[in-house]
């Protein structure tokens, strides 16, 4: 399987508007009403997308919570993002935001 390929310090951004919790596992409800549950595993990396933090970020706070060290977590979140990706609940589009214009 082809890993995305997503820079160190390119911000992640969510494609989900609506989500709840329950036992650890993230339950979204994507723009076009497709219900998605998360594992906890992907539930702590969607959780910290946030159109600010990197994936280094990202990283580095997933293998805290996990108390793993940084090359397996960064193995784990890229195969999280992937996923993540593949379903449409984010998009690792580089935006414009209007102060940087």
């Amino acid at each position: 399987m082809d890993s995305l390929v997503v820079d160190d310090y390119e911000s992640i951004h969510k494609k989900t508007y609506v989500w709840k919790k329950e036992k650890g596992c993230a339950i979204t409800i994507t723009e076009k009403g497709r219900k998605n549950i998360l594992d906890p595993d992907q539930t702590i990396v969607w959780e910290e997308i946030d159109d600010i933090k990197t994936l280094k970020d990202i990283t580095e706070i997933y293998a805290e919570k996990k108390s793993i060290n940084y090359a397996d977590a960064l193995n784990q979140v890229s195969n999280i993002i992937d996923v993540l990706e593949k379903v449409q609940l984010i998009s690792l589009e580089n935006y414009l935001w209007l102060e940087d214009i």
